[in-house]
């Protein structure tokens, strides 16, 4: 047993040794190759030694898209098994598509064991990259505190988010939210003004509410269908020259409503959007943290009531309906400001 012991060493030593002399001979003339200009590539050489970034950017999305697109056809045809293999790969590459669709799964127990916890995951991840149904379903998650603790503030918020960029169950959850209560201020004109985008988009369950609406102590409210007829009311149309913040915001009376023109994480993003020459004054922007993440958020108007928002919101330049104004009251924003949404 020594001899073999010592015959190995012997053998390792062997080996080690000429690896070790390359190693060292190589050093020199290796770091004269780092240091030198023989990495550098000419911008137009790139093209042929990278190939087409954009170019395959396109194609790896579209393959993507034909894999979720399988994947969904096995779902529906009671594959769910096949449906996950295709889209757990996906997910875990932040196809926001499919990590949506995981979070179905798991809520419903499809293809997987039904898991809530593991739900609410999977639908943050997918709403964090703007996915409206995963934005609705979280709040679904939190208004009934499956998977996570119950939060009706952060359930109304999620609600929210899919309310503002128009998909009519957020709308529906969200105006029903306001019209009880429910984790905002009660507010029952702008829960008609939600429900009505929804009843508008078919949700039979926001009709319901609409027709009940006698027993709410307000007069309907519906989204205009037509062109606004009230008068316009002139606003500047030129740059803005002063940028109001958070101190503006929070001087204003919590009573008063305002447009909401955009909302996002990279704060560049709202400063090239407040150079249009169309913004009109008085335009603030203000920082808020949810769910450990800064977003930025631009504000126009102070307004006494929800009908005359609702009346500028009808009538705000076509440039400026990008991304979906929609109307706030400004105890709203002001708490956003002052309370994280956690």
């Amino acid at each position: 047993m020594s001899i073999q012991l010592i015959s190995h060493r012997i053998c390792l030593a062997a080996v080690l040794a000429p690896l070790l002399f390359c190693a060292t001979a190589l050093a020199a003339p290796l770091n004269s190759l780092l240091d030198s200009k023989a990495f550098d590539i000419i911008p137009e050489e790139s093209h042929d030694f990278f190939g087409n970034l954009d170019e395959q950017n396109a194609r790896a999305a579209q393959e993507n898209e034909a894999i979720f697109a399988r994947g969904r056809m096995a779902f529906l045809f009671g594959y769910h098994d096949l449906a996950r293999e295709l889209w757990l790969p996906l997910a875990n590459d932040g196809y926001a598509k499919a990590q949506a669709n995981l979070g179905w799964m798991y809520q419903t127990g499809k293809g997987m064991p039904k898991d809530l916890k593991k739900a609410v995951e999977w639908y943050l991840k997918a709403a964090k990259q703007d996915h409206v149904i995963a934005k609705n379903n979280l709040g679904v998650m939190h208004e009934n505190g499956w998977g996570t603790k119950k939060n009706l503030k952060r359930a109304a918020y999620w609600y929210r988010e899919a309310a503002s960029t128009g998909y009519s169950y957020g709308q529906y959850n969200f105006g029903k939210m306001l019209l009880e209560g429910a984790g905002v201020d009660k507010n029952p004109k702008e829960a008609a003004y939600w429900l009505g985008l929804a009843a508008l988009q078919g949700v039979d369950e926001a009709k319901g509410l609409l027709i009940n609406k006698t027993k709410w102590g307000t007069d309907q409210i519906q989204p205009a269908v037509t062109k606004a007829t009230a008068p316009v009311i002139p606003a500047k149309q030129q740059q803005v020259k002063e940028i109001l913040r958070e101190p503006w915001v929070l001087s204003q009376s919590a009573k008063s409503y305002t447009l909401q023109l955009l909302s996002s994480k990279e704060e560049h993003v709202v400063n090239d959007y407040l150079n249009n020459p169309a913004i009109p004054d008085p335009t603030a922007y203000y920082k808020a943290n949810v769910l450990g993440e800064d977003w930025y958020s631009v504000v126009y108007g102070v307004f006494p009531s929800f009908e005359a928002a609702q009346q500028h919101l009808r009538i705000l330049p076509v440039g400026l309906l990008r991304y979906k104004p929609w109307i706030r009251t400004f105890a709203d924003v002001q708490r956003a400001i002052k309370a994280p949404v956690e």
